[in-house]
This record gives structure tokens, C-alpha cells and sequence, in this order.
């Protein structure tokens, strides 16, 4: 990556990083692109180089959170450290994940977020999990229903170890 390459990158992730905190504080309609760009002391000019608009920002980060959680649940599927069941392996993959991605699935579960976002991390989860529970039952309905109790079980720990400040050490779990 080049210089300007870097750059582009570092004002991006600035841009984000304010947008995220406006919109836990203050949900999609709270906050103006003015609001954004004066407290990312950019020009609004600046702001619309690299983004269309407060959409297409929220957009940008729910894409990249579930894709990040889509490799790496086949990633840990690959390894077999998923099977029908959760390994301590996956588990601490999947506590990771909530750790460095805190903040932002905080603003996007949070009481001022957009339902899209949970509704498409309940999506990955039962794309990912399907042929799994397949593997193990019979009956269509049985894996529709397996497949949405697990997504709703892995959304609800998030959420658990986001909004009740819960210890997201490895080595308590």
C-alpha cells in the first residue's frame, strides 16, 4: 500500500469511527453529515470523496463486520473445531471477535440501532450452521428451527457481553 493508499485508508477509518459514535449516541436520524465532519475535522467535500452519504457509511461497516464473522466461521468450520457443537477453540474465536469489534457491535445492536444489521448477522450464522444441522437432522423444520435458536443464542451471548459489561477474559470462561 502506498502512501496515498495509507492515507485514504486512515481518513476512512476516522470518518467511521466518529460516525459510530454519533450513531450509538444518537441513532441514523440523531446526527447531520455536518455533525459528522466537524467532529471529524474534515471538510464535507472530503466526507462525499469517499462516501455517498450517512447510509452508505452504516453500509460500509455492517459489510465488513459480517464478512469478518462469515470467514471466520468457516474458517473454524474448515478446522473442525465446529461441529454439531461449540469447542473452547471456537468459543474463544468467537470472544475475540466480539472483543475487537466492541465498540461497532455495540452502535449496531444497541437500542438506536437499524434491525437490518442483527437481522443479517442472523443471516451468516444460519447460512454458515445449516448444513451442519443438516449432518444431524432429518426434518427440514427441525434444522429451520435449530439454525434459529443457535443464531439467536450467539446474538444474545454478544449482546450479553456488550451491554452487561461482562468480562470477555478467556481464561473465565
Amino acid at each position: 500500500m502506498n502512501k496515498r493508499e495509507n492515507n485514504n485508508l486512515k481518513i476512512i477509518k476516522k470518518i467511521e469511527s466518529i460516525f459510530i459514535n454519533l450513531y450509538e449516541k444518537n441513532g441514523l436520524k440523531g446526527f447531520s453529515i455536518n455533525d459528522l465532519c466537524k467532529e471529524s475535522g474534515i471538510a464535507k467535500s472530503t466526507f462525499y470523496t469517499y462516501f455517498e452519504n450517512k447510509n452508505s457509511i452504516l453500509n460500509s461497516i455492517e459489510n465488513e463486520l459480517l464478512d469478518n464473522m462469515d470467514d471466520l466461521i468457516n474458517k473454524l468450520i474448515d478446522k473442525k473445531f465446529i461441529e454439531f457443537g461449540i469447542s473452547n477453540e471456537s468459543s474463544y474465536a468467537f470472544i475475540e471477535y466480539i472483543r475487537i469489534n466492541h465498540d461497532v457491535l455495540k452502535a449496531l445492536l444497541g437500542p438506536l440501532c437499524d434491525q437490518k444489521f442483527e437481522i443479517n448477522f442472523k443471516n451468516i450464522i444460519e447460512k454458515n450452521f445449516t448444513p451442519i444441522f443438516q449432518n444431524e437432522k432429518n426434518n427440514s423444520k427441525s434444522v429451520e428451527f435449530a439454525c434459529m435458536i443457535f443464531s439467536s443464542t450467539i446474538i444474545g451471548l454478544c449482546k450479553y457481553f456488550i451491554f452487561e459489561n461482562q468480562s470477555l477474559e478467556n481464561s473465565e470462561i
